[in-house]
C-alpha cells in the first residue's frame, strides 16, 4: 500500500497545481473599470475616439472622402499610410507636390487619394 501512494503522489501533485483555478469575485454593486479618458481626448490606448486616421494629438486635414475605386477611375493614385499618420496631415503633399485630392479608407491606417497628371 505504501508502494502505491508513494507512486501515485507525483500524479496527484501534478493534477492538484494543474487543476481548475477559482474564479475572480466581484464585490456585490462593484463598477466595471472604465478606461480614463484625458483632456485631449485620447485614451492612454492611443486611439482617439473618434477612432480618426493619424496619430494621437496630431492635426489631422479636413478632405472629402473617396472609395479607391473612384479615386482611380478619376485619373488619381491611391497612397497608403505606413502606420505614422502622414499621409493624413495637412501639409501632406504627393509625389508630384500636390495635395491629395480626397482621403481613402483603406485598411486600417487609410489612404488620401493623390491627383493624377
Amino acid at each position: 500500500m505504501k508502494t502505491l501512494v508513494c507512486a501515485l503522489s507525483p500524479v496527484l501533485l501534478l493534477l492538484l497545481a494543474c487543476g481548475p483555478k477559482p474564479a475572480a469575485t466581484v464585490e456585490p454593486g462593484a463598477q466595471p473599470a472604465t478606461p480614463s479618458v484625458p483632456e485631449d481626448g485620447v485614451p492612454e490606448d492611443g486611439v482617439p475616439e473618434d477612432g480618426g486616421p493619424g496619430l494621437p494629438g496630431s492635426e489631422v486635414a479636413d478632405r472629402p472622402e473617396l472609395s479607391a475605386e473612384q479615386c482611380t477611375a478619376d485619373g488619381g493614385a491611391v497612397v497608403g499610410d505606413i502606420g505614422d499618420g502622414a499621409v493624413h496631415s495637412p501639409d501632406y503633399t504627393c509625389d508630384d507636390g500636390q495635395a491629395p485630392v480626397a482621403s481613402v479608407p483603406s485598411g486600417i491606417e487609410g489612404a488620401v487619394c493623390c491627383p493624377g497628371a
